[in-house]
């Protein structure tokens, strides 16, 4: 074993190591001929050994004729009276053979001594004879056998290598085992064909025999050659080289070199490397030299193409272009190309250093490190935040960081705009200067921003002897001590603020706290503080008293008020440490200041995992109006304009020109600017800049409006939301309300289009000419968007009932609409050519004309109101002949599709829908297949009685419609680069690197996930040639589901609440007193011992209960939480009674509550990015079953659930069991086989599509017997019954594909399916599972992670805390009565 991987020696080597020395001087022609001998032989010895029976029978005969003849000579000299007469009767049976045996006296006494002698001679020469038979056959066949043990094991596992890999194969042929190589000494190619089946086929012999001698000098004989084949340079294909010498036993495969040169072929050896190039320059064979020989390999390079081209400086510069400028070391390797030398240089390309590639060697004049505190300063400013209040300074928005090369300090200062900068820097190495005094600031280092480059902030450093220093435009990699700062600091801030569910406006606390928590916090290597290093005491807090000090937590403050009956230690949110004292800033909860201003404190005593902020009764301080400042976006600032939401400022150059004594005072017209924006009662100028212009600039500019929408308010009013789009590189779109968009030309654009938007089709008017038979459709305008609005309204009026056939259509209320939808279905089939009228006299002999069925349908949105009228139609194809094998047509089940929406909100990944338009209209009849049909109602172009249609498309209603159209739309998926999963139906996907694109087919809709949309859409234009379809990239329903995804978050839900609302409606329920869980629970448990007499249901109430639980069994596909419920009323449908119909209403009554009840899928809690080989080691199962839950006849309900880690549960299932178990354990165990059949099937088809699996899956039990069965490995007398259930489990967790940890029953996830819970339980188990009833929005982010191991060092200490409670309650009391 090497590597991994089995080497072999050759046969021979192994047979004379395996084979006495005594026999293995037998050849194998001596075997072959011993082996067709042996059957003569034992047939020869089976004939003589009949002779020599034969002639002992004989011989007994004559005995016995000699004393017959013996007896008469006797009796005839006694005389007829003599006493001694002969015994005839005796004689027949002697001579009969009947009689014993019977020895007569005998006559010479020397004559039978004689005979005995010559007995014990035959006996003796028989045994030696024997004995020299048994040395030369028994002997020998012995050793015969053992030879064909030998060559039998030798064989087997000469297949088994053959049956490896071509990884195993490949590497043996490296290493020399069979393989070819080149040799320039050889004459002829020669090779041993025995190796290849091919070989052995193709060898024929020789006209000459000729002797072959080795390099040592042996010689063997030649008397066959073959057509040896050679692995050429191309994956999947070979040479053939005819008239090759079959040399039996040789080790290796040899092709000549002058042969080839013979042939017109080229050798190179070069590099350790050989090539053999044909006529026209392509390689045809490759070798590598291993071992001191040029051993041919099996495959060059795994590529898309058929052979390796000669390449020169165009090629790869072709290449270079045409693979996303990929490096030409990448490209050489992927083409097997020579690497880079000097005579072969790689070419250059502009556009790759256009491109701002980063230069691998990092630039020689980098600065040295700072020897001093203050030596070098880092700042960065951060992006706009929201606007609020700190201190005494109103409106900040930004903050700027500022950090000591040396002693890793940090400063913030927090400003309003970026012009506010150069203010804080100055001040900053001011106070540096003054502190450090003589030594102050040598260099300040930022990353180039126009609030840092302006002369105004030059002239200032340049007055205090500070040298401005810069990094490259975009590489922030060169200013990476301050980015990396700010990256954590931002991280700190908004965790702090998650965490205690602050409001946005807070933010300030939350980045000053970090940046004074990394002022005192050791660093982990020096065990050193900053402000240690800077100051050289250790700071005064300690590390265990900041510890006890959460941000935005609970605490008790001394707070002094006037009142001096208050009490002073009152409640409040702890906002971090003050600036000015040595106490703490809070903000007192409750009371006249409630959410008021910020104080200050000593913080007394902090209760801790309690956020003020998190209950819904503590007041939130006020948003403040945030401010675009145009200077946010300018180089230059001559003129400063301030810009709110709601109003525009603008002030002249005179006004709001900052001179640099202003700055320094802080008393300039801008703050006085300021102060007149925040105030309530404020004037502002009427005179406003143009439209869409900002200081004559084009930024937070809008561009365009591109939707409208209206919201309804706190008290109901509707207000109008325009969806704007902003110029400049500013990608996102923002909802802005009509009064706060001030562009009346865009508005009016705005609606222009919208009024063409409106333009709808109004009706077909279809015009038939005589000559050619075209049709022309005429738009017509409709009023509103919706045409069918205004037919139905789904608050007051009940869905109307779907007419059947054309008569009732031509009857019916909305006989107009359906006739437009028959002529639009008519243009259709017109379209894509489906049929075609001829006369019947054509129609051949024999042949059924079908007749067809028009099916109409009304379709409704989301809101209930009308969508459209649908008409199609089909063809009774039940009069036709197919072979059922080709109707059946796969889908993908509901399940599957789950499967792949939680990976993509797993994984962060996009979600697409398709819908193919007039799926069976669009594929096509095989050839030899004719359908006749008459021509539908409403279709006529010519006399129904003299005309019919001949049918070209798989029409509706054939049988195996579905089936053709099924299959060509795989093979279009399957030409578009898509893989079809074998162990999952209708199932696609395909890897491009570590770009996924999946998609799951159930019928002509398809689900598509993608993690690249540029795949996505080059797959989709591919079956958009074949077939037409619509491609939706926001989807909100599929298969009559809702689907709400919010990437953002992280979340996507699933439910069907307009379906279980319509249906509800529909079946007149009506939404009463609020039911909070699905099942009913009996008061009084019936006794299967004593049955009741149950009345048979009526006919039409069996079809009423039937319907419903029809119903409500396909609202199951997103709502796990009634399945239970919902199975039991079925296995209850042929005969309902007064308990079961309650129990229905009860059901309805939990629909109405909840309509929206469904799983949510969430986002990874690592955020891992999707790549190909994802491990996928988070899926679990919960497997959980219950005892004669069923009390008519005591049969068990077992049910689990599949989780993908904290993703959320998107596989669940409950069944009843088909046998009645007699234990708990055995129930559990049933329950456990089904779900290790799930879960072997789901990793098969997972680590098809490309994912890994490390670790056995766990399916998690609360049954400490049936785990123990499955891991131990004694039998029992009541397991034995269900030992194949058992034996299943063992193998699978011997195997490691599953494991079967315990968790406790009270946090058993898969309870939830085999049994009925009151309304809290089942509330939990519900949140456990991830089933939420409100809407995503109002669904909380927090990740609850799986816990599968532990349970039982969990339980045990909740036991220990339960007692140590118990006893000092007991405690007290005690204390307290003997008080």
């Amino acid at each position: 074993m090497l590597n991994g991987v089995l080497k072999v020696p050759p046969l021979s080597e192994l047979f004379q190591s395996v084979v006495p020395t005594e026999i293995s001087r037998c050849t194998n022609d001596y075997l072959e001929s011993v082996r067709e001998s042996k059957r003569e032989r034992a047939v020869k010895e089976v004939i003589e050994e009949r002779k020599r029976e034969a002639a002992r029978t004989n011989e007994i005969n004559r005995e016995r004729a000699n004393i017959l003849d013996y007896h008469r000579q006797a009796a005839r000299a006694r005389g007829p009276n003599s006493s001694n007469s002969c015994n005839f009767e005796r004689i027949k049976e002697i001579r009969k053979g009947n009689a014993r045996k019977w020895n007569p006296r005998p006559l010479d006494w020397h004559l039978m001594k004689k005979r005995r002698v010559r007995k014990k001679q035959k006996e003796r020469r028989k045994r030696v004879w024997w004995k020299k038979r048994f040395s030369h056959t028994v002997v020998l066949d012995i050793q015969r056998y053992k030879v064909d043990l030998v060559l039998a094991k030798l064989e087997k596992e000469r297949d088994e290598l053959l049956s490896l890999p071509m990884e195993v194969m490949q590497y043996n042929s490296n290493l020399g085992i069979g393989g070819a190589v080149l040799d320039s000494g050889a004459m002829r190619n020669s090779g041993d064909a025995s190796r290849t089946a091919s070989g052995r086929n193709s060898r024929i012999p020789l006209k000459e025999r000729l002797r072959v001698r080795g390099v040592h000098g042996n010689e063997k004989p030649v008397i066959h050659e073959y057509d040896m084949r050679i692995p050429s340079a191309t994956e999947g294909q070979d040479i053939k080289l005819s008239k090759t010498l079959d040399i039996p036993g040789s080790s290796h495969d040899l092709v000549s070199v002058g042969q080839l040169d013979d042939l017109g072929f080229t050798t190179i050896f070069k590099n350790q490397e050989g090539r053999v190039l044909d006529k026209n320059d392509k390689l045809v064979m490759y070798a590598e030299k291993i071992d001191g020989l040029y051993r041919i390999r099996s495959a060059l390079v795994d590529q898309c193409f058929n052979h390796v081209q000669l390449y020169n400086t165009d090629s790869l510069r072709h290449y270079h272009d045409a693979l996303k400028h990929m490096s030409f070391n990448e490209i050489r390797k992927i083409f097997n190309l020579p690497p880079e030398t000097k005579e072969d240089l790689n070419p250059f390309c502009a556009a790759c250093h256009y491109a701002q590639t980063r230069n691998m060697k990092k630039p020689s004049e980098g600065l040295l490190r700072a020897p001093r505190f203050g030596y070098r300063i880092h700042s960065d400013t951060s992006c706009k935040l929201p606007a609020t209040k700190f201190v005494s300074e109103s409106g900040i928005q930004r903050y700027v960081l500022s950090c000591d090369e040396f002693t890793d300090t940090l400063f913030v200062n927090f400003v309003a705009r970026k012009s506010d900068v150069k203010r804080k820097i100055v001040e900053l190495v001011g106070s540096i200067n003054n502190e450090r005094s003589p030594e102050g600031v040598v260099e300040h280092q930022t990353d180039g921003g126009t609030e840092f480059v302006n002369k105004t902030l030059d002239k200032k450093l340049a007055s205090m002897f500070c040298k401005p220093r810069n990094s490259n435009p975009h590489c922030q990699y060169e200013n990476g001590l301050i980015e990396s700062h700010m990256e954590d600091i931002q991280r700190a801030a908004r965790a702090m603020m998650f965490r205690g569910n602050a409001p946005p406006s807070d933010w300030v606390y939350a980045v000053r706290h970090a940046v004074y928590l990394h002022d005192v916090i050791p660093n982990p290597l020096t065990k050193l503080t900053p402000f240690e290093k800077r100051t050289g005491v250790k700071p005064r807090v300690m590390l265990k008293e900041m510890s006890q000090k959460v941000l935005f937590g609970k605490c008790l403050a001394k707070v002094y008020l006037h009142a001096k009956m208050e009490k002073d230690a009152r409640e409040c949110t702890y906002m971090g440490k003050c600036p000015r004292t040595t106490g703490d800033l809070i903000r007192v909860i409750g009371g006249k200041i409630s959410g008021g201003k910020i104080l200050s404190a000593k913080v007394l005593k902090m209760e801790h995992g309690v956020f003020p902020y998190t209950e819904a009764g503590v007041p939130i301080p006020k948003a403040i109006q945030s401010v675009n400042y145009d200077s946010d976006s300018e180089e230059e600032e001559d003129g400063i304009t301030v810009r709110g939401d709601d109003e525009r400022v603008e002030s002249s150059d005179s006004e709001d020109s900052l001179s640099e004594d202003d700055e320094e005072s802080g008393n300039g017209n801008l703050r006085s600017k300021l102060k007149q924006l925040y105030e309530p009662n404020r004037k502002v100028n009427k005179k406003e800049a143009p439209q869409n212009v900002i200081g004559n600039q084009p930024a937070f500019e809008i561009e365009k409006i591109t939707d409208e929408k209206f919201i309804k308010g706190k008290k109901g009013k509707k207000s109008k939301y325009y969806q704007v789009k902003w110029k400049g590189d500013y990608p996102e779109l923002d909802w802005i309300h009509c009064a706060q968009v001030r562009a009346p030309d865009l508005v009016r654009e705005w609606k222009q289009q919208k009024e063409k938007l409106d333009t709808v089709t109004d009706g077909l008017v279809m015009r038939v000419c005589q000559l050619n038979q075209d049709v022309e459709v005429k738009p017509q305008k409709l009023e509103e968007v919706n045409p069918f609005k205004v037919l139905f309204d789904p608050k007051y009026e009940k869905r109307v009932k779907e007419p059947r056939g054309y008569k009732q259509m031509m009857e019916h209320r909305f006989a107009e609409q359906f006739q437009r939808a028959l002529l639009k279905e008519k243009m259709e089939n017109k379209k894509w050519n489906t049929y075609v009228e001829v006369p019947r006299s054509s129609v051949p002999k024999g042949v059924k004309i079908l007749y067809p069925v028009t099916a109409y349908a009304i379709k409704y949105n989301s809101k209930g109101e009308i969508e459209k009228f649908k008409s199609r139609v089909c063809l009774n194809g039940r009069h036709t002949e197919v072979d059922p094998s080709e109707t059946y047509e796969a889908i993908a089940n509901t399940g599957t599709i789950r499967l792949l929406l939680c990976l993509a909100c797993r994984y962060g990944l996009g979600i697409a829908q398709t819908d193919v338009k007039n799926f069976f209209l669009q594929a096509v009849l095989p050839p030899g297949k004719e359908y006749y049909a008459e021509i539908p109602d409403g279709w006529e172009e010519n006399d129904r009685k003299t005309h019919v249609a001949k049918v070209l498309a798989p029409w509706y209603g054939l049988k195996e419609s579905a089936k053709l159209a099924g299959d060509q739309l795989a093979a279009v998926l399957d030409k578009a680069g898509m893989e079809e999963n074998p162990y999952m139906p209708k199932v696609f996907f395909r890897w491009e690197g570590d770009d996924l694109v999946a998609c799951a087919n159930h019928i002509d809709d398809g689900i598509w996930i993608y993690s690249s949309r540029t795949l996505l859409d080059k797959v989709l234009d591919k079956i958009d040639d074949q077939f037409k379809m619509t491609r939706e990239y926001n989807v909100t329903k599929l298969l009559g589901c809702d689907i709400e995804y919010d990437m953002k978050r992280g979340l996507l839900k699933m439910h069907q609440g307009s379906y279980n609302i319509a249906k509800l409606n529909e079946m007149n329920v009506s939404n009463g007193r609020a039911a909070k869980s699905p099942g009913y629970i009996p008061a009084n448990i019936p006794n299967s011992a004593f049955p009741e007499k149950r009345p048979q249901a009526t006919l039409e109430e069996v079809r009423l209960f039937q319907k419903k639980v029809g119903v409500h069994m396909w609202g199951l596909q997103t709502d796990p939480s009634s399945m239970f419920v919902v199975h039991r009323m079925a296995s209850k449908m042929l005969n309902p009674q007064k308990e079961d119909w309650i129990e229905m209403a009860r059901f309805e009554k939990y629909k109405c509550t909840f309509p929206e009840m469904g799983v949510v899928f969430r986002r990874a809690e690592n955020k891992e990015k999707l790549k190909k080989g994802t491990i996928l080691d988070c899926l679990t199962y919960y497997a959980d079953a219950d005892l004669a839950g069923d009390k008519r006849d005591s049969k068990s309900t077992s049910g689990f659930c599949a989780h993908l880690g904290e993703s959320g549960m998107f596989d669940w299932k409950s069944k009843k069991q088909t046998c009645v178990c007699q234990s708990s354990c055995e129930s559990e165990t049933y329950s456990s086989k089904e779900c290790t059949c799930h879960a072997i099937w789901l990793r098969d088809g997972l680590d098809f599509m490309g994912f890994k699996f490390t670790k056995p899956t766990p399916i998690c039990q609360d049954n400490m017997s049936a785990i123990a069965l499955c891991e131990s490995d004694k039998h029992h007398s009541r397991t034995r019954h269900f030992r194949m259930h058992v034996a299943l489990l063992k193998d699978c967790l011997r195997k490691r594909i599953t494991r079967y940890p315990w968790v406790p029953t009270k946090y058993m996830k898969g309870d939830l399916f085999n049994k009925a819970h009151g309304p809290t339980r089942h509330e939990e188990m519900c949140e456990a599972n991830g089933i939420y009833a409100q809407r995503l929005a109002l669904v909380p982010d927090d990740v609850h992670p799986l816990q599968v191991d532990g349970w039982v060092e969990t339980i045990q200490e909740q036991k220990r805390l339960q007692l140590a409670a118990r006893n000092k309650d007991q405690l007290e009391s005690k204390v307290q009565e003997e008080c």
